[in-house]
């Protein structure tokens, strides 16, 4: 497909989010159509994978699905347009056989607990949501009316007992606690019932209450950080999330850049300690949230100190690291340790030692070769693609390795979609 610069395709999506994506778009620059179709259907990738696998936000198919049906209005041969097309309906599909399955099965209990009730009417909410007009799910809704009316009074009832001790000044702790379980419950009715009128006002009101929560919260993650609790920050963070996910996620870029920082100053923590393999594991989260110079040049710093650990004060040091690998059948880090220590081995009896271990890298090649091939085909394709990487970190033409960890990517990929 054609490409185009950022600052194109940006223009041309901010553009288009400012009108309704099922009407003609008005386009504030000319441009080929080809292009105007690339930028669309970028920009729906990137909401399906964010917003409808990442998020779940089921509400937002109609507009995911929009993006590609515009791009395919300005070229209709875009291929990749077309099969995200099919996959957002493919989505849609399967979400309400699972909700119509699931509310099917519930319905047929003989007696159900507040818990069943509650996940039916969820199921029956959410297959309505996104297929009004279905046969199933409106037959469903019909016959448990009275069940839903139940369930919803019963949770607007205990709100009200909530304003009631809210009126009292409690303290700040238990303020909260009954803020956030006030706002739990409203959620629950509308996820049952949306057009609940009590349920969306109280839903207004409290909304900016859980906002200063989190706010709060967010402020006060640093002095954590500084103290060393860790674990607490990322308790807060946790909480964080789900509570900014139920008010629409906007301290979303916020509460990222807070885990980032809590990675970083915790494996800076680690690193002072030369716990180096701690730290790394906690630099590589930092950076899997956010790609920032510090926690990049930290990664870098601990692969060489590890690397220079690993080979040691001396060759013979070097050597048993490498002994040591081979025992615990860590064949990746092995070779990368024997490739290092190979480069400053001058010495012809040096030189026959590490001959000796490549060979009994090599001995487990076919052994790890059919475990890789064995998860392929068990369908098992992260497990695959590690080994097969293995396998080509020490042979890079090894057998169908090569061949077959493309395939179990491709394959992985595929899945990683749903």
């Amino acid at each position: 497909m054609l490409k185009m610069s950022g600052i194109a395709a940006l223009a041309l999506v901010l553009c288009f989010s400012c009108a309704s994506l099922g009407d003609p778009f008005v386009v504030l620059f000319s441009m080929p159509e080809a292009y105007t179709s690339t930028a669309l259907t970028n920009a729906g990738i990137d909401a399906y994978k964010q917003t409808l696998l990442k998020d779940g936000d089921l509400s937002a198919i109609g507009k995911v699905r929009n993006f590609f049906s515009a791009a395919l209005r300005y070229d209709p041969s875009n291929s990749t347009a077309q099969r995200y097309l099919m996959l957002v309906d493919d989505f849609q599909s399967s979400r309400v056989s699972s909700y119509i399955r699931t509310a099917s099965a519930l319905q047929k209990k003989p007696s159900r607990s507040e818990a069943d009730e509650y996940g039916m009417q969820v199921a029956i909410s959410s297959a309505l949501q996104l297929d009004f007009f279905n046969e199933d799910a409106r037959a469903l809704q019909s016959g448990t009316g009275e069940t839903r009316k139940a369930l919803v009074d019963k949770y607007l009832e205990k709100v009200a007992e909530y304003k009631v001790e809210l009126a009292k000044s409690p303290s700040a702790a238990k303020r909260e606690r009954l803020l956030i379980d006030s706002f739990a419950l409203v959620l629950k009715v509308r996820n049952i019932d949306t057009l609940n009128a009590e349920a969306n006002r109280s839903h207004n009101s409290l909304k900016a209450d859980i906002s200063a929560i989190v706010e709060k919260y967010l402020s006060g993650l640093e002095a954590l950080y500084a103290k060393g609790s860790f674990e607490t920050a990322g308790s807060q963070i946790f909480l964080l999330r789900d509570l900014d996910s139920k008010i629409g996620r906007i301290f979303r870029s916020r509460i990222d850049a807070a885990e980032y920082s809590l990675y970083l100053h915790w494996a800076k923590k680690f690193e002072a300690q030369k716990d180096y393999d701690a730290s790394q594991e906690k630099v590589l989260r930092a950076i899997s949230i956010q790609r920032g110079p510090e926690a990049l040049s930290l990664q870098k710093k601990l692969v060489d100190t590890k690397a220079k650990a690993e080979q040691g004060s001396s060759f013979g040091a070097g050597l048993k690291n490498l002994d040591g690998y081979i025992v615990r059948k860590e064949y990746s880090s092995a070779q990368r340790l024997l490739l290092a220590l190979a480069k400053n081995a001058t010495d012809p009896v040096q030189k026959k030692e590490l001959d000796i271990r490549r060979n009994r890298i090599r001995e487990n090649l076919s052994a790890l070769y059919a475990d890789a091939v064995r998860a392929y085909s068990e369908e098992r394709f992260k497990d695959a693609i590690a080994l097969f990487t293995t396998v080509l970190t020490l042979d890079s033409t090894y057998e169908d390795a090569p061949g077959y960890l493309e395939k179990a990517q491709a394959k992985q990929k595929v899945l990683d979609q749903y």
